[in-house]
């Protein structure tokens, strides 16, 4: 009998867990972070290895734009919440943290800072998939 109720908790487990992940699918871009695409294609959001995308990931939004190279991702977002505003975030890939957003102004002045005359070539996630 309680090698039945062992099997009926693991079958309960793996459906509930099947039900914490909505189908979509990541592609890693650096370090610990992923571009992670929604089951239907779109939208794309930034997450880290737990790939969680609920209140718009680690940006809190989805990405419009996105570039990287092995220290910084640059993502330009659509905020999730109406009353926060869309632009440009940073992620610094070795220090795990997130600034932004920034206007485009804003943010070409931090570019120049972080990468002076290096460019990084930023594209629409679904070029880059």
């Amino acid at each position: 009998m309680n090698y039945f109720k062992l099997i009926n908790r693991l079958i309960v487990l793996f459906i509930f867990t099947g039900c914490l992940f909505d189908g979509g699918s990541k592609r890693k871009i650096v370090g610990e972070y992923y571009l992670h695409r929604w089951e239907g294609g779109a939208p794309f959001y930034i997450v880290d290895i737990w790939g969680k995308t609920e209140g718009g990931g680690l940006i809190k939004g989805t990405v419009k734009e996105i570039g990287w190279n092995d220290d910084y991702i640059f993502v330009s977002r659509k905020s999730t919440f109406g009353g926060d505003p869309d632009g440009w975030m940073i992620i610094y890939v070795s220090e795990d943290k997130i600034t932004g957003p920034f206007t485009a102004v804003q943010f070409e002045r931090q570019r120049k800072l972080l990468l002076g005359n290096q460019s990084i070539k930023i594209l629409e996630p679904d070029k880059i998939w």
